[in-house]
């Protein structure tokens, strides 16, 4: 190997040792501005001229047999107790509504919907959400997945830091249960691209046009809400959360936060591999626009900040070992794609800590980073067929401004709630 070509490695080796100090720099900064609500945030406190608010919570469920009681529990289990609950039963066929029924019987709050059909043009949970909105009596919405978990005062807490940042919307980012090989696998750094993607550093900035939430908990007035079109307006969408905080903030004007919370709710979303790819396929393929640029993109990056890292220890090595070329600056390239490695690893492993994943699952990246690949194959295929399957259910969908909408099913009209 020549010289000169060795001398671009060691210059290429460089400036990603600089892009992943810089990236240490920037995490650290990210992890400091980040709101942060945990177990000792304040509670909301009602006083004499400002009763509590009565807040309905909805709960879409499909084939959620395992999660509906629980997430049900946790939610009538609040130290916040103006609230009533809403299950939406959306054509489970497990015991889903039957689970749902025995909730209600136990307590007056909870109200059970049972769903047998979806018009068209609306995907599961949109609709869903829809109809749960014509028993809702609650000042405030929140809106919730079945697979959530929350902390007795959770709901007491997130509305008191909505009422003091004076927030029309906010939503959690919960901690990612992982509990099989696949998910620990996987989940995080998924989690990981999608938050790249919508940095809370700007999604919580009034100036800035980005909007961002997560629909496995938001918290939203409901005046905002109905002004903003409800779920109507979003009802083609396959990340709904996300176009109705660009509606509330781009088009309302109000203001629209998130925060980590991962000691006041958690969730556990895809438990296999295949759903974990179908899942976030569908999930990147809306957030970004539909956009095949940006998916392509994605599949670019990895190939220059962060597989070059696997490889040139072992070409150090080969030059080292046959001798090839000037020793100096095999050892230069050697010691510079080592701490290009230990440099990558560390931010990836600081950021699963911050959001109370495994650190020591980094050691998965590399295999991570191979099954993300394959899903933006996906996405790729997605915006090029407009083809979106998600739980039996094939979904023809458009690009354009917004976001696209969908045309047209086809396939299992039972749909999904996801």
């Amino acid at each position: 190997m020549k010289d000169s070509l060795v001398w671009w490695l060691i210059a290429f080796e460089t400036w990603m040792v600089i892009v992943w100090l810089f990236r240490h720099i920037a995490i650290t900064f990210v992890f400091w501005r980040t709101p942060k609500l945990t177990t000792h945030s304040n509670c909301f406190e009602s006083i004499e001229k400002a009763p509590s608010p009565k807040i309905s919570v909805l709960m879409p469920c499909k084939d959620e047999e395992h999660n509906v009681g629980q997430c049900a529990r946790d939610i009538l289990g609040q130290s916040y107790q103006n609230l009533e609950l809403i299950v939406i039963d959306d054509r489970s066929t497990d015991r889903t509504g039957a689970e749902a029924d025995l909730v209600a019987v136990s307590d007056n709050r909870v109200k059970v919907i049972h769903l047998k059909d979806r018009p068209p043009g609306w995907t599961g949970k949109t609709y869903a959400l829809k109809r749960g909105m014509e028993k809702a009596t609650g000042d405030w919405l929140l809106f919730v997945d079945a697979d959530t978990r929350h902390h007795p005062d959770c709901l007491s807490i997130v509305l008191r830091w909505a009422h003091d940042r004076q927030a029309s919307m906010v939503s959690l980012l919960p901690q990612m249960r992982c509990d099989t090989f696949w998910e620990r696998v996987n989940q995080p750094l998924c989690g990981l691209v999608l938050m790249r993607s919508f940095p809370l550093e700007l999604v919580n900035a009034d100036w800035c046009g980005m909007a961002f939430a997560n629909g496995q908990y938001i918290l939203i007035e409901r005046s905002v809400y109905e002004t903003a079109g409800g779920h109507e307006s979003v009802r083609d969408k396959f990340v709904e959360d996300i176009y109705l905080a660009k509606a509330v903030k781009k088009g309302l004007k109000k203001r629209v936060l998130t925060a980590n919370a991962p000691d006041l709710c958690s969730t556990r979303m895809y438990t296999d591999l295949q759903s974990q790819v179908q899942g976030w396929a569908r999930i990147y393929y809306d957030a970004w626009n539909r956009s095949v640029w940006t998916a392509i993109w994605k599949i670019i990056e990895p190939m220059i900040y962060t597989q070059p890292a696997y490889i040139m220890p072992f070409v150090a090595l080969g030059l080292i070992v046959s001798g090839s070329g000037s020793a100096d600056q095999a050892w230069q390239l050697l010691w510079l794609s080592l701490a290009h490695l230990g440099l990558m690893f560390t931010v990836i492993a600081r950021v699963y800590h911050f959001n109370r994943a495994r650190w020591y699952d980094t050691v998965y990246y590399p295999l991570s980073g191979l099954i993300s690949d394959w899903i933006y194959v996906h996405v790729i295929r997605m915006c090029m067929t407009g083809r979106v399957t998600w739980r039996g259910t094939t979904y023809e969908a458009t690009s354009g401004p917004g976001g696209g909408s969908i045309t047209e099913l086809t396939g299992n009209r039972a749909g999904q709630t996801e």
